[in-house]
């Protein structure tokens, strides 16, 4: 297991990422530490876009959390990138729709580049007023994604509504 011998516990090791990813904004130092050395790193939030929207998307982003989104840029191939170049084994990728109009494309673009880049993880996404979720369900997989990825805030429902019983 990577997590034995692990002095600072899995919280320590996350802190010493998010200290090393955010360093006042500043780009980090690919040098990994000792401690380091003996993790694998496994991103476990990352949204990818089209290029044709993925500075749209990115910026929709930050404007609605009021956050400056640095460093991340939504394409796929700039991810793939940072992952070589920072060790990180596994990024799992999704992208929440809007709009039911959006899931279908959605779930095959995040299927295409998972095919692509062999460190992405791929979860599908439903939205919560499509009709028949559950047969989109059985598409997610069969195309092979792993799981899904709801944005309440963003699709605008409240987790526990009665109406998504069926897909938990």
């Amino acid at each position: 297991s990577p997590y034995r011998k692990n002095p600072a516990g899995l919280e320590g090791l996350v802190v010493i990422l998010c200290e090393r990813v955010y360093n006042n904004g500043e780009e980090f130092s690919a040098e990994v530490t000792d401690m380091e050395r003996n993790y694998k790193i496994i991103d476990a939030h990352t949204h990818i876009f089209p290029d044709k929207i993925a500075d749209k998307a990115v910026a929709s982003i930050g404007k609605f959390y009021d956050l400056p989104m640095q460093g991340g840029t939504g394409r796929p191939h700039h991810l793939d990138e940072q992952g070589e170049k920072y060790g990180i084994e596994h990024f799992l990728v999704f992208s929440a729709p809007t709009t039911p109009a959006q899931v279908h494309s959605i779930n095959d673009f995040i299927h295409a580049k998972c095919q692509k880049y062999s460190r992405f993880i791929g979860l599908g996404s439903l939205h919560p007023e499509m009709e028949n979720p559950l047969k989109e369900l059985d598409r997610v997989v069969e195309l092979g994604l792993r799981g899904l990825k709801f944005h309440p805030d963003f699709q605008q429902f409240a987790i526990d509504d009665e109406h998504m019983l069926p897909v938990y």
